[in-house]
């Protein structure tokens, strides 16, 4: 059954049923809690019309679609989202040999040109900043941006601002990876203000070809675009798992690394550190460090600690699972030595002005997975 405010009450027959709970049935708010739940203790609260349908434009008409028409349609809107293309590699065939090459858009560029001239009371200095999300491929960095923008506009602005293009949830193309390369998205409340914030998506780790790439090839060849050549030989694979997240770290103001693996936080952890550990000693003009959001996105765990009063609970489980690491692991240990600490709470403050893990339920899971957790 699908939300539907014109559906009465399946009590009182009287109400709207705003309520949708797990056993697929309507309620309004009074007879749910006061009657349903007395009489079903192990039902659960899904969520209202509004966060239903708030979550399926999140998720895009189009996601679970594999009609030719709908693949048609999806690779349209992989056409039109080159505009939001920021960089990436391209590797070109010379002779005998390849060159790996950075391509770089005008992206950033022009957005913060628009943003200063949005509107007539758009101030005329601007000071914008990037949040940069990373992490292995599926585990939902897309989607958290395209909750964050959606959540940031009003449902009449939704065609207004650009955002990624959503995943499959069915079909072959489940399978693949969706984004490529890096993409820059503007954030619409601050979008025109003195602080304007820009989402960067980045292509996720040890992910197959990206579905993008099948459709998305004339960014490398338009108006305003630099190419950087490297000097040694890199793959797709290479310049995701190793130099995207360096240059975004060197970027941005605040990077968020998506998981949903909790048992993999010791490797998870030395990964951040060796991303980290080129642009905090080597990079000259960057005069901060940036914050961190670890984001444990839909684990298949269920701690009711992490969604307490507690802000920093889930963040002291982390640091506690992989303190052992700042001993086990040579790189870690000897970056250790080399500042003098002796805890991963210590070594990631090198690195990192805060840090701090969010967890998101699993949508399903248990007491805590429904849509009225996760949109609060």
């Amino acid at each position: 059954m699908n939300m539907n405010d014109s559906l009465e009450c399946a009590l009182c027959e009287e109400r709207p049923g705003v309520v949708y709970c797990s056993c697929k049935e309507q309620f309004c708010e009074g007879c749910f809690s006061q009657k349903h739940l007395k009489r079903r203790p192990d039902h659960r609260r899904g969520g209202t019309s509004k966060t239903e349908n708030f979550w399926t434009r999140v998720v895009g008409r189009f996601s679970g679609k594999t009609g030719i028409a709908d693949i048609e349609y999806q690779a349209s809107e992989f056409r039109e989202d080159q505009r939001a293309k920021w960089f990436g590699l391209r590797i070109l065939d010379q002779g005998n040999h390849r060159v790996s090459t950075i391509v770089e858009t005008p992206r950033y560029r022009d957005l913060m040109d628009y943003s200063l001239h949005h509107n007539k009371n758009s101030p005329k200095t601007q000071f914008p900043s990037i949040t940069s999300f990373v992490g292995l491929t599926g585990a939902g960095k897309s989607l958290l941006i395209r909750t964050l923008l959606y959540h940031a506009r009003e449902p009449q602005e939704s065609d207004l601002f650009e955002a990624p293009i959503p995943g499959q949830t069915s079909g072959s193309s489940a399978m693949i990876s969706t984004t490529g390369e890096v993409n820059l998205y503007p954030e619409p409340s601050s979008f025109g203000t003195e602080t304007p914030i820009f989402f960067a998506d980045c292509e996720g780790l040890m992910g197959t070809e990206p579905v993008a790439a099948k459709h998305q090839n004339d960014w490398v060849t338009a108006a305003g675009t630099r190419k950087y050549e490297i000097r040694i030989t890199m793959d797709r694979r290479d310049a995701v798992k190793a130099l995207y997240p360096r240059l975004l770290y060197i970027f941005s103001d605040v990077i968020c690394y998506v998981t949903s693996d909790h048992k993999s936080w010791a490797d998870l952890a030395v990964r951040l550190m060796e991303w980290s550990k080129v642009g905090a000693q080597n990079t000259i003009n960057q005069c901060s460090l940036p914050a961190l959001i670890i984001i444990l996105n839909a684990p298949k765990i269920e701690n009711e600690n992490w969604i307490s009063g507690n802000y920093n609970a889930a963040t002291a489980d982390f640091f506690q699972a992989v303190d052992e690491e700042i001993r086990e692991n040579n790189m870690l240990r000897e970056l250790a030595r080399q500042h003098g600490v002796k805890t991963m709470s210590d070594l990631f403050a090198r690195s990192f002005s805060s840090v701090y893990l969010h967890y998101v339920p699993l949508m399903g899971l248990g007491r805590l997975g429904t849509s009225a957790e996760i949109y609060n």
